[in-house]
């Protein structure tokens, strides 16, 4: 089995290895392109974490997602771009009540299939749910499958769907 990485960290040029050129289903976008997707992958979860507050993380979260995003959220259920973002649009539950989702962290950033003009991407986003009663956090991750499309020079995210980890709580 075979897959290409990419680490947000730099390394040195012993350990680094490009990423293969030329798949089977045509030319790839130029390194830039690439890049920006890559950045993308692990930018999204900062935007969600600020998007309620910050209308710039809110508008570079709109900025990537396609006008006809289907979304499939950890818990099963499939939304449309508009339900996708009416949470961040709303207050917060009042009386302190609900739970409280921070992502801190993204990993094992996966390009499953990449062509000129459309690439999937997988993703583990981890997470801290918080009980906002109890104050009691609880570890997650979650596989993000991403499947993006190049238009207008601009990466677009299609379809997304996320789902638990297996070994790990969330929900």
């Amino acid at each position: 089995m075979k897959h290409d990485m990419w680490t947000p960290e730099r390394s040195d040029e012993a350990f680094m290895k490009r990423l293969a050129r030329g798949p089977a289903h045509g030319a790839e976008p130029n390194e830039q392109k690439l890049a920006v997707l890559v950045q993308a992958n692990f930018d999204i979860p900062r935007w969600e974490n600020q998007a309620a507050g910050d209308p710039r993380a809110l508008q570079a979260l709109e900025d990537l997602l396609h006008p006809s995003l289907v979304f499939r959220r950890a818990n099963g259920t499939i939304v449309t771009l508009s339900e996708y973002l009416q949470r961040f649009r709303e207050p917060p539950p009042s009386g302190g009540k609900g739970i409280s989702v921070h992502r801190w962290g993204s990993t094992e950033l996966k390009l499953l299939d990449l062509t000129a003009d459309s690439a999937v991407v997988s993703i583990v986003v981890h997470t801290v749910e918080t009980d906002r009663e109890s104050l009691m956090g609880r570890p997650g991750a979650y596989e993000n499958i991403r499947a993006f499309v190049l238009e207008q020079g601009r990466w677009k995210c299609r379809m997304w769907v996320n789902y638990p980890v297996s070994g790990t709580q969330g929900s």
